[in-house]
């Protein structure tokens, strides 16, 4: 049963610890024993007898503890450190010491050591909780030392990101004075801003009570704030830029601040009503050419109807008919050929593909009307709806 026991715990420590110890110690028996000890915690173990076989093996494999007796009969700990630092080779390591000398351990610890362990009658017992620790304390360091150089790549990108970007990126405290800025604000407001309230001199009037109301909203409710739109005078070109900006809070060194991103987007807005206003001119291109087609069918028509009009008339004045027919037939070919000229120009418009011409369909109509009054002995009335030209 005990030997079941001892497998099982075994395995189960392989998946937690499952690294290799480079145990260095002269005892035969005692560096066996060790081995034997770790590896029934879970650890790969390999020995060596001496400074040498130890640097060597460091230098050739991977080891992720240094477990080394104090005293080792060819080379000092002192000397195999300078070996492995003139290798560029750094591991962490643990020193065994058959005496709990204050001294000694004092020592050890200015070499570097991460621990040190006194040969005693609890020594095989305590040795792999010491060898646990040290690794974590290892790769506690480890991901300290990776997040810290993370930050620091991060910070660096966020330099050259903040440096070299158009947007204009400022720190501001809850008063409104400018922390920090970016190039970007810089080039546009040098030092002539030290606060957001010195600069309503530059806001649209219609903006600046939105804005107001937007800093309160985040001064009390300490919430984030996206696509906050307004306009600033650009001195420059004697017009109001159009800005469009994004709010969080943060916290650096207790201090409660906001970080302020805003972007220039009157190009954007400008870019979006020239193609509001090249699609408008499609569609009224798209309606004229229907009208035009509708118009060139009604002109076509009127058209035959003219040609019989005034063929007809034509007719009339060239027969045997008393002087006062004959004149009224003469009157009705007038008219025919004058709203020939009238179908004409309705075919001109219909057929035109360039430089159109608003038509009012009133005068056209009073055009007709006129002539009508003027070459017919009747009255005509006619009657406009409200909202009509």
């Amino acid at each position: 049963m005990a030997k079941t026991i001892n497998i099982k715990r075994k395995l189960q420590n392989k998946t937690d610890t499952h690294y290799t110890v480079l145990v260095v110690e002269d005892d035969n028996l005692l560096n066996k024993l060790i081995c034997t000890r770790l590896i029934d915690e879970g650890f790969l173990a390999k020995s060596a007898s001496n400074g040498i076989e130890c640097v060597n093996n460091l230098l050739s494999k991977e080891f992720k503890v240094l477990l080394i007796d104090y005293k080792l009969p060819d080379l000092s700990i002192e000397e195999i450190l300078n070996k492995l630092k003139e290798a560029e080779c750094a591991i962490p390591f643990v020193v065994m010491t058959g005496y709990g000398d204050e001294k000694i351990a004092v020592s050890v610890m200015k070499l570097g050591a991460k621990d040190y362990i006194i040969k005693d009658a609890q020594f095989i017992t305590r040795l792999p909780e010491v060898i646990k620790r040290v690794i974590h304390e290892v790769e506690s360091e480890k991901k300290l030392i990776d997040l810290k150089n993370s930050l620091i790549e991060n910070e660096e990108r966020l330099r050259l990101f903040t440096e070299h970007t158009k947007d204009i990126i400022v720190l501001v405290d809850r008063n409104g004075s400018i922390k920090w800025s970016n190039a970007a604000w810089k080039s546009i407001y040098g030092d002539n801003y030290t606060s957001l309230p010195t600069m309503k001199n530059l806001l649209h009037q219609k903006d600046i009570g939105i804005l107001l109301q937007s800093w309160n909203r985040l001064l009390s409710h300490d919430i984030r704030i996206n696509n906050l739109t307004y306009h600033i005078k650009d001195n420059t070109q004697d017009r109001y830029n159009v800005y469009e900006s994004t709010v969080f809070p943060l916290t650096i060194k207790e201090e409660r601040l906001f970080y302020i991103i805003s972007r220039d987007v009157t190009e954007n807005i400008e870019t979006e009503k020239k193609n509001k206003w090249v699609e408008e001119q499609l569609q009224y291109t798209k309606s004229m050419e229907l009208l035009s087609k509708v118009t060139s069918g009604i002109a076509e028509h009127f058209n035959n109807i003219l040609t019989g009009i005034s063929g007809y008339a034509n007719l009339l004045v060239n027969s045997i008919l008393a002087k006062t027919q004959s004149e009224y037939a003469q009157k009705i070919y007038e008219l025919a050929m004058q709203g020939g000229e009238i179908n004409t120009k309705l075919a001109m418009f219909a057929h035109q593909k360039n430089n159109i011409e608003v038509v009012s369909i009133h005068s056209v109509i009073h055009s007709v009307l006129d002539n009508m009054r003027k070459n017919w002995d009747v009255s005509i009335e006619t009657s406009l709806k409200a909202g009509m030209d």
